[in-house]
């Protein structure tokens, strides 16, 4: 019965001991935080590549308000890429991580429209006749890779036939 009393003095020392050695441990290592912002839409989404040299070490993305947070670094100088599609690549380079510290870069990272990536469409619409339709509208839409496995998967259906007889021809035909 003294067991059972002394038993949960003795995880709650142990779980403390556990909790001090980690935060030892993370005192050797550092970390990068920073907000990105960009020009038109949501910053949400934005691929964080942490490189020591050529090598990447670390990865993250950003929070819907664009914040960032890569732990668990070694002290040194590091370079960051940020990417997402439709904008620009942005990049910051010689970022020094120290041990048991968290450097912060602000939001000083502005990601503009990639122009490259952007189509821009124009022209008229005309009817039967060959008039030009006022007003009319034209949608472009984006074909989704699950809408093309559902597309290539109707593909594999057998289709129904059809048949029809020429009476005059005593033949069959098939659609």
């Amino acid at each position: 019965m003294r067991f059972i009393k002394i038993l949960p003095v003795l995880v709650i020392m142990l779980f403390a001991a556990g909790v001090s050695a980690a935060q030892k441990q993370d005192k050797t290592l550092g970390a990068i935080k920073g907000k990105v912002r960009v020009e038109t839409g949501t910053p949400g989404g934005v691929t964080v590549v942490v490189r020591r040299g050529e090598t990447e070490v670390a990865r993250s993305t950003t929070d819907k308000s664009g914040e960032f947070l890569v732990s668990r670094l070694t002290p040194g100088m590091y370079g960051l890429t940020f990417r997402k599609p439709g904008l620009s690549i942005g990049s910051i380079e010689d970022v020094e991580v120290k041990a048991g510290k968290t450097r912060s870069l602000g939001d000083r990272l502005i990601l503009t429209i990639d122009e490259g990536s952007i189509a821009f469409l124009s022209g008229s619409v005309f009817n039967a006749a060959g008039k030009s339709v006022p007003n009319a509208k034209v949608e472009l839409a984006r074909i989704l890779k699950t809408d093309r496995r559902r597309r290539s998967m109707d593909a594999l259906r057998p289709k129904p036939v059809r048949s029809s007889f020429d009476s005059d021809r005593n033949r069959r035909s098939i659609a």
